[in-house]
């Protein structure tokens, strides 16, 4: 949550392109799937993104030699503008003249070690989390503190992998309460750990300053011994 709010998100991993061998692997994945609709990784800028295709435009180049160039419009919330002007201007709300934002994307022979199966390369790099906060799945349970500081148990309605974030139903409450919450927010705990239960709990009231700091030796990775600070 630091990064996402004072520095790099936590998902701008920096990456670097695929093995020889990887490439070869990908073939017929590529031959089949690397069509409009679909979802792909994709290697710019040094950092593996997950994005949906959502144009494929062929080319030649001045040597004769087929390329495509792919748009494709990332779909790790948070992280890329939703939307571009016709003016060039970045916004993420939607205007009169606004456009979904796209990446190009050039894919030729001398690419193929840029392009990968969809959420692969782009979450490779997650940020070690503690079990429960990695397992929870669809119709999954957990406690959610609310806007007005009220915990409450929740359901999991739907999960989106690429942001790495699920989106509750706070139990008892009407569906306009929904909302979606990032896997590291602290706000999110262990099922019944904090609240006692749905709306007719009437809520547990609560602040995140008085969370004890979770720590768990346990399920320490073991092979991580500096942090790039760069």
């Amino acid at each position: 949550a630091f990064f996402r709010q004072y520095g790099h998100d936590w998902r701008q991993q920096r990456g670097c392109e695929i093995d020889e061998d990887e490439v070869d692997e990908l073939k017929e994945w590529r031959d089949n799937d690397i069509v409009e609709g679909k979802c792909v990784d994709y290697l710019i800028g040094n950092r593996w993104r997950y994005g949906l295709i959502k144009n494929i435009v062929p080319k030649t180049d001045v040597d004769g030699e087929q390329f495509i160039i792919l748009l494709i419009q990332p779909q790790m919330d948070g992280m890329y503008p939703a939307y571009h002007s016709r003016h060039h201007t970045h916004s993420r709300h939607q205007s009169r003249d606004a456009e979904p934002y796209t990446d190009e994307f050039t894919l030729s022979t001398k690419t193929l070690a840029q392009i990968s199966k969809p959420l692969s390369k782009s979450m490779e790099n997650l940020m070690h989390m503690v079990t429960y906060r990695r397992e929870l799945a669809l119709d999954g349970k957990c406690d959610v503190l609310d806007s007005v500081h009220k915990w409450y148990t929740c359901t999991v309605l739907e999960v989106d992998p690429g942001s790495n974030r699920f989106k509750v139903n706070y139990d008892g409450w009407s569906s306009r309460y929904d909302e979606w919450v990032c896997r590291d927010e602290p706000r999110f705990q262990p099922h019944l750990t904090i609240a006692k239960g749905g709306r007719e709990s009437q809520g547990v009231s609560g602040t995140l300053d008085e969370l004890e700091p979770l720590i768990d030796d346990q399920e320490d990775p073991t092979d991580v011994y500096a942090v790039y600070r760069g």
